[in-house]
């Protein structure tokens, strides 16, 4: 019984991580509103989440704009590189979709196949995106080539992310007045994959 009021006790640590992660998804919805800092604020929730998995977390508020100022630059170009391929391939899928419905041919159909393949992948590279960028000091070209050779090198892992985002899609469409909360959730439950793919590489480097 004692056991249960330690502060030590795992499930009281993992209360408190908890409890972390709401603060910290609060900071990052305030801090992405204007909508070009989202990729700093984004970048700074995932190194605070991976911090938190490692149990090396530091104070919610310091941790996270000392992690918003370092990384705002890288951030925030990969913010707009990111938004602009999202919109060109988005566009480019509603474009291939109403071909397909209007034609219903097989090009058509081998057309959208490939976009949406193409949306996919960068999807799944966008996963470990912010993540590497906050772990490693990468250019901006070796940090999209890293994150597509993570991810569809670890289809696991990354299957295994995508599924918890789907999760938290599906807690932002019934309650969307929590979207930041269910956003902070899935960059924390997805970031104990993504350490493990870290490891992984840290590993095979080390041998």
């Amino acid at each position: 019984m004692s056991n249960l009021f330690n502060p030590e006790n795992k499930a009281w640590n993992f209360i408190a991580k908890i409890a972390d992660v709401f603060c910290i998804s609060i900071l990052w919805v305030a801090c992405s509103l204007p909508v070009v800092t989202a990729g700093a604020a984004t970048a700074a929730l995932y190194r605070f989440s991976l911090h938190l998995v490692n149990d090396t977390e530091d104070m919610v508020f310091r941790g996270f704009f000392k992690a918003f100022k370092a990384s705002f630059k890288k951030a925030t170009l990969v913010w707009l590189i990111q938004a602009a391929v999202g919109l060109f391939l988005g566009y480019d899928c509603f474009l291939a979709w109403h071909y397909y419905t209007a034609s219903g041919g097989m090009g058509a159909m081998l057309v959208l196949a490939v976009i949406c393949c193409a949306a996919l992948i960068f999807i799944m590279l966008s996963l470990y995106l912010y993540p590497l960028l906050v772990t490693f000091d990468f250019g901006i070209k070796k940090l999209f080539r890293d994150s597509m050779i993570l991810s569809l090198g670890n289809l696991w892992h990354t299957v295994t992310i995508l599924l918890i985002w789907a999760a938290a899609a599906v807690g932002i469409f019934y309650f969307s007045g929590a979207f930041f909360l269910f956003v902070g959730l899935a960059v924390f439950f997805s970031s104990y994959f993504v350490r493990a793919v870290f490891l992984k590489y840290a590993e095979e480097e080390e041998g």
